[in-house]
């Protein structure tokens, strides 16, 4: 790479981006708009560098989920599918997820009960059928 007319990161190539990203992901923050690949590029070498990309598309969430779960509590707004795919991978992830859906709960609860407990609203409680979780044993 000949940096003699380089005067910031935007003005190399992909193929010289994907290089300095695949050794360090959070370098992707110096980049106005990276492509699709190089956001895959940076979240496969540690999940959390979702966090210094403005709006992920979904594959991109997916890919840092899969990397690290608790990615999820970086992306500002995940989808559906994200999220799903976050809580099915690891309770962990659910007290991070807003707005979850009834089947959302149901499978945290499977994998962790007490845990997902403390972190289910009230009125989804009602609605799953455990309006009082402190008497349930």
């Amino acid at each position: 790479m000949n940096t003699n007319n380089i005067t910031t990161i935007n003005d190399l190539t992909e193929i010289e981006q994907i290089e300095m990203i695949a050794k360090d992901g959070a370098d992707i923050i110096m980049i106005e708009n990276p492509s699709i690949k190089i956001q895959l590029v940076a979240v496969n070498e540690h999940g959390y560098n979702i966090k210094y990309i403005n709006v992920p598309t979904e594959q991109v969430q997916l890919a840092a989920i899969k990397k690290h779960v608790l990615a999820i509590s970086h992306i500002i707004t995940p989808t559906k599918k994200a999220k799903m795919f976050a809580v099915k991978k690891s309770y962990m992830a659910f007290k991070f997820i807003i707005n979850p859906t009834y089947k959302m709960c149901v499978i945290a609860l499977k994998q962790n009960r007490s845990e997902v407990l403390r972190h289910i609203k009230k009125k989804m409680l009602k609605k799953i059928g455990l309006e009082y979780p402190e008497l349930i044993i």
